[in-house]
């Protein structure tokens, strides 16, 4: 497990940090390249895309969805968001497409620092799943989630 989080004021530069531009990429790229760099056709990725807004939870990859989310911990899974939508994804340019479509979403609201300042917190899951081996021994399903939250501001 790994969990990245940005923290600061408005304007402080978290979601750049984050995600920085095409020619300075940020956390999520830089990981997500490395990741899909690492892994062969025996994994696949799953995101999630949630918001956390006034204590609601809300799932920024099915935004008209009636909100049904809760996060849950699990001995075998770890920390879920349960109800959240969990979409297979092959490559860093899906899962920006996913990130901008969520970001449409999100709660925004005026600042005097920033005109749509987001009001929320963001939090990408990226799930890999190793398949087992035929004729292998008996195996498990593995995963590895790596969280990042882009703070409210």
């Amino acid at each position: 497990n790994a969990c990245c989080f940005a923290y600061g004021a408005t304007g402080s530069g978290k979601t750049y940090t984050m995600t920085g531009s095409t020619n300075a990429p940020g956390i999520i790229p830089l990981t997500v390249d490395a990741l899909f760099a690492t892994i062969n056709d025996a994994h696949e990725v799953h995101m999630t895309y949630i918001e956390i807004y006034n204590e609601q939870i809300k799932d920024l990859l099915a935004p008209g969805a009636v909100p049904n989310i809760d996060v849950r911990e699990d001995p075998r899974k770890g920390t879920f968001v349960a109800g959240a939508t969990s979409s297979q994804v092959t490559s860093r340019s899906d899962i920006e497409m996913k990130l901008q479509q969520g970001n449409m979403h999100r709660t925004t609201m005026a600042t005097n620092c920033n005109e749509v300042s987001s009001r929320s917190h963001a939090v990408l899951q990226l799930r890999l799943e190793a398949q087992r081996k035929p004729h292998s021994s008996p195996s498990r399903q593995h995963a590895l989630k790596a969280v990042s939250e882009r703070t409210a501001g």
